[in-house]
């Protein structure tokens, strides 16, 4: 036992073993600073009756803006939709990349890459450009959706898919999708490839 302790104490202080934990070094304390940091000083404030602006004598309060926040319909809602998108979004997400993948390294494709890069693409832009694109898809007047519903004779089905609260969630939950199913896709290649034949 002392032999293999000793054996690990040397191997950790190797010249490459000490390189590799400087390298690493500036990458954790960054995240603590930025991440870390930030996140305690928030739950510390959180319970107080600090305020951004700090107009106000802060004082301990304890879980009271806690008790206030479960307290509040709208946060409520707002977890609720949340826990919905959380519930439909990653397994829609897997199963659609998955498909995507298959389609991709199964079926004899002369344009392969290309796919590859359209179907990525997405998940590059970030998600105040996903929302503008799916904002103008989802238009009550110039959207893309109610024009394909119009001219196939479904006029009665066009609505304001963004401003109706039975149809916003799922279509927030469809511009996720869209954005991520090309990140897991291209794992999802990366994992097939790996399989003999």
């Amino acid at each position: 036992m002392r032999c293999t302790s000793a054996k690990r104490k040397k191997n950790f202080l190797q010249p490459s073993a000490v390189f590799i934990m400087l390298c690493v070094l500036p990458a954790l304390l960054l995240t603590a600073y930025f991440t870390l940091g930030p996140t305690i000083e928030a739950f510390a404030k959180s319970l107080t009756n600090a305020t951004k602006l700090g107009m106000n004598r802060v004082n301990w309060v304890g879980l009271e803006n806690y008790e206030y926040m479960f307290k509040d319909k709208r946060f409520l809602m707002s977890l609720g939709n949340t826990l919905k998108l959380m519930a439909f979004v990653p397994p829609v997400m897997l199963a659609f990349s998955l498909l995507l993948a298959y389609t991709i390294c199964q079926c004899r494709l002369k344009e392969k890459g290309l796919y590859r890069t359209v179907f990525f693409f997405p998940s590059v832009l970030s998600l105040t450009v996903v929302g503008i694109i799916w904002s103008f898809i989802f238009h009550p007047t110039m959207g893309i959706v109610n024009s394909a519903l119009t001219a196939l004779g479904l006029p009665d089905m066009c609505r304001a898919w963004l401003g109706d609260s039975r149809t916003a969630l799922w279509c927030i939950a469809i511009a996720l999708v869209w954005q991520g199913a090309g990140y897991y896709m291209v794992m999802h290649i990366a994992a097939m490839d790996s399989i003999s034949a």
